[in-house]
């Protein structure tokens, strides 16, 4: 019989248990998770599946690749959504990540904890609940992938973690799409459309695409390095809605004529300007030399993007993926 659900472990704080002189390490998995939620939803066929039990700052292009298959499995078998525990270091990637490729008709939810098990407040059970809840709701399927934590719901493509320790660390620019009451997930708004859905084998070769952010006084000199480097693609964090120093605007338009060079804001919301200010390093000049407009991702989803859309084969369509975030 296939599967109503399935969680997908990839380790982080909601599975280590286990606290001894080096610190906290994974003990748990997806097994544990499903027996907890087979208590809240006996009804259920509910299956566990363990891919990278360890720290969420470890994973890399293969968990994704692993994960993205694993998805696609769980889809052929008729599974009708997926519950996702990651660590909350890079959840808001794997969700981004997630909302670009996620099979068409399977609901997934990314969820986690901030506070481990070894400790009395921790969240990760009540937000395994509280995914389950958001997951088997009647709006699960038509609002793409989405994370829940602290009894709020948050599209992938609008959450942020934005505190480095507190529950309530997750928040949405400019707000959560919803939240869990009890065993009611409530909907009180949803995304436009799916953006920037990707299709098309994933390569797993080196991708060399490096986050850079501007400064007062920056000169230039990073990008420069990264001219005489194997780098396939970079993404900078401008100042406000698009500027940069002179220095740096040079660097990047002579970048610009020989691999993908994309603009995003460092403030993490809003959209960037086309062509407002004047300056040496107006968002005007960098656009009309070339470098891609990023719309309102933060520089973090703008690089993402960047690298699985080099990934995926999209190389010549960069333009028109990141122009989807641009209104």
């Amino acid at each position: 019989m296939p599967p109503d659900l399935a969680v997908i472990s990839l380790g982080g704080t909601i599975a280590m248990g286990q606290h001894d002189a080096d610190g906290l390490h994974v003990s748990l998995g997806a097994r544990e998770f499903a027996d907890l939620l087979r208590t809240k939803r006996p009804d259920l066929t509910i299956v566990g599946v363990d891919l990278a039990q360890r720290d969420s700052s470890e994973l890399g292009p293969n968990d994704l690749a692993q994960l993205l298959d694993a998805l696609h499995e769980l889809a052929r078998e008729g599974a009708a959504g997926v519950i996702i525990t990651t660590g909350t270091d890079s959840m808001e990637e794997v969700a981004f990540a997630l909302e670009r490729v996620v099979p068409d008709g399977l609901s997934v939810v990314v969820t986690g904890a901030m506070r481990a098990p070894t400790l009395d407040s921790h969240d990760g059970p009540a937000n395994l609940r509280a995914a389950l809840t958001v997951l088997t709701s009647p709006f699960a399927a038509d609002v793409g992938v989405v994370v829940v934590m602290n009894d709020e719901i948050h599209g992938a493509d609008m959450v942020r973690k934005s505190h480095a320790t507190s529950t309530s660390s997750f928040t949405s620019y400019p707000g959560a799409l919803g939240w869990v009451s009890g065993d009611v997930a409530l909907l009180v708004t949803r995304p436009a459309r799916r953006r920037a859905r990707l299709t098309g084998p994933f390569d797993l070769s080196p991708v060399v695409a490096p986050l850079v952010t501007t400064h007062l006084g920056d000169d230039g000199s990073a990008l420069d390095a990264l001219g005489s480097r194997p780098v396939d693609g970079v993404v900078i964090q401008a100042f406000g809605s698009g500027r940069l120093t002179p220095g740096a605007a040079r660097a990047a338009l002579e970048l610009a004529t020989r691999l993908p060079v994309v603009i995003a804001s460092r403030t993490g919301a809003g959209l960037l300007e086309r062509a407002t200010y004047s300056a040496p390093g107006s968002e005007a000049r960098l656009f009309a030399g070339g470098v891609l407009n990023a719309g309102w991702l933060t520089g973090v989803q703008a690089r993402l993007l960047l690298e699985l859309a080099l990934r995926t084969g999209h190389r010549d369509h960069l333009s028109d993926l990141f122009a989807q975030f641009q209104s």
